[in-house]
């Protein structure tokens, strides 16, 4: 999120994943995503799937 500039609000907002869910995976609080979550998120963020893991590493 931070290489694109979008906030978690307007994730959640852009994929319909939950913003509690979007928070609690940028806390580090979740850390399993279903195959539809990760492959919302990735389009969203304009990454592969697997890009989604250890971005912040």
């Amino acid at each position: 999120m931070k290489q694109t500039g979008k906030s978690q609000r307007w994730l959640a907002r852009d994929t319909g994943i939950a913003l509690p869910t979007i928070n609690a995976l940028v806390r580090g609080t979740k850390t399993m995503l279903t195959i539809d979550q990760e492959e919302k998120l990735a389009k969203s963020l304009g990454v592969r799937p697997e890009e989604l893991y250890n971005q912040g590493r």
